[in-house]
This record gives structure tokens, C-alpha cells and sequence, in this order.
């Protein structure tokens, strides 16, 4: 029997075609335009970015914009994408050694109790996540 044995009777239709190509144009102008829009602004001066218009930079800045940016606050850039890195991986360690073993003891041992050990854990694994975010870094 072949993997496509299920299908093999079947037409290919083309009412689900329209909706997913529908759904990819929504993605696009929700992700991808801004972000277009985003790199074009990096690389333009700072008077034409002023400006905000949908257009390519008629002088490319790209290196002296990231340097600005990179140099402003003494380095903050920098620290914060180590501290971030460094809280990351951190993280990652301790939910992996502690969700093997919290892992290997659950399916052990059967009680009453499973239920809301699982619970604590999917908190810790959400909240940990949702903790090591920098979404203070930009504050004043």
C-alpha cells in the first residue's frame, strides 16, 4: 500500500484554494510590509526618515544608523543583548534538568497529586518564558 493510497480516488479541489491564498496576501501585508518598511527607514538619513514615506533611501545610511544606535547610552544595546543571552540560556538549563527529572518521576510514580504537578510545571515553563523578556529595557 502506497503512502498516498487515501487520496488516490480524489480530485484536487480549488475551494480551499482561494482562502489560503487569501490567508498568504494577509500575511504578507501584516508581516512583511512593515518590516519592509522598518529596513527602508533604517537605512535612510535622519531627514528623510523623518518624512515616513513608503520609498527607497536616495543616500543609504545602514552603517552610520546602526553605529548610532548601537554607540547611544554607552552600549546599553550591547549589555542588554548579553544580559538577555545570558538570562536565556540560564533559563533553558534549569527547565531542562528540572523537566527531566520532575518528567521521569511523574510517569514513576502514579498518585492524585499529577494532575496539579503538571499544572505547576506548565506555569513555571509559561511564567519563566514570559519572565525573561527585557520589555522594561526602553523605559526612561
Amino acid at each position: 500500500m502506497s503512502a498516498t493510497a487515501p487520496f488516490a480516488g480524489r480530485r484536487r479541489t480549488r475551494k480551499g484554494l482561494v482562502p489560503g491564498i487569501i490567508a498568504i496576501l494577509v500575511s504578507v501585508v501584516i508581516f512583511i510590509v512593515p518590516f519592509v518598511f522598518i529596513v527602508l527607514t533604517a537605512g535612510k538619513t535622519q531627514k528623510e526618515a523623518s518624512l515616513l514615506e513608503f520609498s527607497l533611501p536616495t543616500q543609504w545610511a545602514f552603517v552610520e544608523n546602526f553605529k548610532a544606535v548601537i554607540a547611544t547610552q554607552d552600549y546599553v544595546l550591547i549589555r542588554a543583548f548579553v544580559n538577555s543571552a545570558v538570562v536565556t540560556v540560564l533559563a533553558v538549563a534549569i527547565q531542562v534538568i528540572l523537566g527531566a527529572m520532575v518528567g521521569y518521576v511523574l510517569q514513576r510514580r502514579r498518585s492524585r497529586w499529577n494532575g496539579i504537578i503538571n499544572l505547576f510545571v506548565m506555569m513555571g515553563l509559561i511564567i519563566l518564558q514570559l519572565s525573561s523578556r527585557p520589555s522594561g529595557f526602553w523605559r526612561g
